[in-house]
């Protein structure tokens, strides 16, 4: 669902004028009459975690998650194999700012998005959650997680709050 948001203003001007007049305030009055829309991306959550230093989101966008492929657990392979999602987060972690001798990866778990439709159904829909940390100089040093969608999407985590 996208939210969009729409501003209307008027105003309404009463003067005892000329019919002339009158006919050009009116056609200065609809001028003015801004419109104005701004979509906003409804965003489909996955979690929320706090560090000392910050906030951060990990929420995917609807418009991305539900294009992704679908899949059954019981029924089928994940389309995005364990083994490409490794592949693809070093790749996603290699591609960071941050200097580090090495990438550790600390946990790797397989979630449903928790999203449910208008029959208040659960959807089909999964993510890698990736928790890694870098070493650098020997210690370990944690990182915000991250998401890996079935197509192989990275939804990175989001500044929400600064401590």
């Amino acid at each position: 669902m996208r939210w969009r948001q729409r501003r209307l203003t008027a105003v309404c001007l009463s003067f005892d004028v000329s019919q002339s007049m009158k006919y050009n305030l009116v056609l200065i009055a609809v001028l003015s009459l801004a419109v104005t829309g701004q979509a906003k991306e409804q965003l489909w959550p996955m979690w929320r975690v706090s560090t000392s230093d910050a906030t951060y989101d990990v929420d995917a966008p609807e418009s991305v998650a539900s294009k992704t492929p679908s899949w059954t657990p019981s029924k089928a392979e994940c389309p995005l194999s364990l083994t490409d999602a490794i592949h693809k987060a070093v790749a996603w972690i290699e591609k960071q700012p941050a200097k580090f001798d090495e990438i550790n990866i600390v946990k790797i778990e397989l979630n449903r998005f928790l999203v449910f439709n208008s029959k208040g159904e659960c959807g089909d829909k999964w993510y890698y959650r990736i928790d890694y940390a870098l070493v650098s100089n020997g210690k370990n040093q944690s990182q915000p997680s991250f998401a890996i969608l079935l197509d192989g999407t990275i939804v990175p985590p989001k500044v929400t709050r600064d401590k």
